[in-house]
């Protein structure tokens, strides 16, 4: 294939992203955009034919942080052009985290080959966090169970219809969503002993996770944060939305 092919934003949108959907989550103005994308098709051409900025730093990384880089901002790209906030780049804070354009918020995963954002405009909620994980094998969840839960963890998912491999990579899924939904009130790295899931509602799929220490403090956050779940081609993806106070619960 020739470099102009390669530069071309037909070429980017056929042989690198395979698949591409954009909706509102139900009854919000949060919008989840997923974008499956081909590692091994990548070329750094993209970035330029997909109207992404590359962050220089990124020009020494490996094809695959790159790939997945771009994949995660072209998600995010026709999240914000979903929600009316078309033409606007997601910058990059000094901690690597994403910088919204303003008066939006949202957050971007991604695994080997599926890169999803969620993104709104700051109204109602304050922070989004979301997370996507490929469900473990139970070699790997026996490996990091303790790094992950804690013992009244284990003992509650014990009670509930997941097996390990799944409880293992759900809990770690919602502690990263929920670590980027408060990184602006909270801006350090937590390891998953900081917080802790108290309830799951399996039907509803939505779950109930607090960072102990923030528990009664006058903080945006309460301590208390509410998430929900789905699963989606093996993987878990995790969804964390702050409201602004006075804002109900949903």
């Amino acid at each position: 294939m020739n470099s102009l092919a390669l530069t071309s934003k037909q070429s980017a949108l056929t042989r690198f992203v395979s698949k591409q959907t954009t909706r509102f989550l139900d009854s919000t103005n949060i919008c989840l955009s997923v974008c499956h994308f081909v590692p091994h098709h990548f070329h750094p051409n993209y970035f330029e034919a997909l109207n992404i900025e590359k962050p220089v730093e990124l020009n020494s990384a490996v094809y695959k942080r790159q790939a997945e880089f771009l994949a995660g901002r072209y998600a995010a790209q026709q999240a914000l052009k979903h929600i009316n906030v078309p033409d606007k780049q997601v910058g990059r804070s000094i901690e690597r985290a994403p910088v919204w354009p303003p008066g939006t918020i949202g957050s971007i995963s991604h695994s080997d080959s599926i890169a999803i954002c969620i993104s709104s405009i700051r109204q109602k909620h304050i922070a989004l966090g979301v997370d996507i994980e490929p469900i473990m094998s139970l070699g790997v969840a026996n490996d990091v169970h303790r790094l992950v839960m804690s013992n009244n963890e284990r003992k509650y998912f014990n009670t509930l219809a997941m097996n390990e491999s799944e409880a293992v990579t759900f809990v770690y899924s919602a502690k990263e969503s929920l670590f980027k939904a408060i990184f602006q009130f909270i801006p350090q790295y937590l390891d998953f002993s900081a917080s802790e899931i108290v309830h799951v509602d399996e039907r509803n799929a939505h779950f109930n996770i607090v960072i102990p220490y923030l528990l009664g403090k006058n903080t945006p956050t309460d301590g208390v944060f509410h998430g929900s779940y789905t699963k989606y081609n093996n993987h878990y993806i995790t969804l964390i939305k702050i409201k602004a106070k006075g804002e109900k619960t949903t």
